[in-house]
């Protein structure tokens, strides 16, 4: 339902008229729910063994120096 309203809204201001509710994904809010709890599990896990994730972009990295 969001999505659909969301959509027609998104059609009004910009004129897109192609875009249809199925382009956006909209999971159902319990699967939100199962994923938040699975990454604040995660995060707990990663925390407690000392886990650091460093990530490196290619991209930004001449960017930065």
């Amino acid at each position: 339902m969001a999505g659909l309203l969301l959509v027609r809204d998104i059609q009004k201001l910009y004129n897109l008229n192609w875009l249809k509710p199925e382009h956006l994904y909209f999971p159902p809010p319990n699967n939100l729910e199962e994923l938040s709890k699975n990454e604040i599990h995660l995060q707990k896990k990663l925390k407690k063994h000392n886990i650091q994730i460093q990530y490196k972009s290619k991209f930004l990295e001449p960017l930065i120096g």
